[in-house]
């Protein structure tokens, strides 16, 4: 009797429940797609724009990379005295990873070039419409930054009874740009058993040597806010693996061997320099559960990107003997 009223009870219970349901509805706003734009000017070469468009996940697993960039676009690019009207171009080959296919497959890139080369310490502007709606972006040419000096050297760390050895790249310069200006060191290595590459940033296909590969590394960037004109040290290091010794001959008659870095110090415009940074924390945040959503800096007005510049110093030759 007790089981059969408990029962009755039960069903009475989910019945009153049921009774109360509300129906709510969520209205689904259609994805309002934008331009991205990437751009990093250096001086002494032709200003190069990419302006592609972010699309929703189901839409961008079904459209082929080269579709994803904007075409037909009039972008002007001004130095606050002339204008001109930058050139749509295609046709360069870069490798992207497909992980819906599981392979690489090539697509070309479209993007907008001018014909005047970037000047230092210039001040530019980038205008263009798409879709009835006007995009504006600006940067100025940081001042080109200058190596003191760069060694290999090692590095002990220990964790209670535990230590270990690290070889890093120290690069010394001292802080002579303009406010507002950024740093990072690229290390250099030529003859690696890789690949040819592209840069992770732009995908601008950075070329081989006759042999072999040429791979890029980058330290993290460095704010200047606080520098005020000090003298700086930078740290990289350098990938252990899959570099391909030189030979050498001492004065003797002997032989040893080597391996070489080029040491190029960048000075990148404030917009670029913090979003490479948020760009790293992203990164390191992918598989955090916990942490908070990292948004990636832009400085494109109604859209997205980077619309920045850089100056390279010149190249720093690092030898370390085996």
């Amino acid at each position: 009797m007790k089981i059969t009223f408990r029962l009755f009870l039960g069903t009475f219970a989910l019945l009153l429940l049921g009774s109360c349901e509300q129906a709510i509805r969520i209205d689904k706003h259609d994805f309002q797609s934008k331009p991205m734009v990437w751009a990093l000017l250096t001086p002494d070469s032709l200003p190069r724009v990419f302006i592609s468009q972010n699309l929703p996940l189901e839409g961008w697993l079904e459209t082929d990379i080269r579709n994803q960039f904007i075409e037909g676009l009039s972008p002007q690019f001004s130095d606050g005295s002339s204008t001109e009207t930058l050139t749509e171009k295609s046709g360069q080959e870069v490798e992207y990873q497909s992980f819906w296919q599981g392979g690489k497959d090539s697509a070309d890139l479209v993007w907008y070039e001018g014909s005047q080369t970037v000047k230092n310490n210039q001040f530019y502007q980038l205008r263009f419409e798409w879709e009835e709606k006007e995009y504006f972006a600006q940067t100025t040419i940081p001042t080109s930054p200058e190596i003191v000096s760069a060694e290999a050297m090692n590095i002990v760390y220990s964790i209670g009874n535990s230590s270990w050895t690290e070889e890093i790249i120290r690069v010394v310069f001292t802080d002579n740009a303009a406010e507002n200006s950024t740093y990072r060191v690229r290390l250099t290595q030529r003859g690696m058993t890789y690949f040819p590459v592209f840069d992770p940033v732009t995908s601008e296909y950075l070329g081989e040597d006759s042999l072999y590969g040429v791979f890029h590394s980058y330290s993290s960037v460095i704010l200047d806010e606080r520098l005020q004109g000090k003298e700086i040290n930078i740290d990289i290091y350098p990938p252990s693996h899959g570099m391909r010794l030189k030979q050498g001959t001492n004065p003797d008659g002997s032989t040893f061997y080597y391996r070489e870095y080029e040491v190029i110090l960048e000075t990148l415009d404030m917009a670029t320099g913090k979003y490479l940074l948020s760009l790293d924390e992203q990164s390191a945040n992918r598989y955090d559960p916990l942490a908070e959503p990292v948004f990636l800096k832009s400085n494109v007005e109604n859209g997205q990107g980077i619309f920045g510049s850089r100056s390279l110093s010149q190249p720093y030759i690092v030898r370390v003997i085996n």
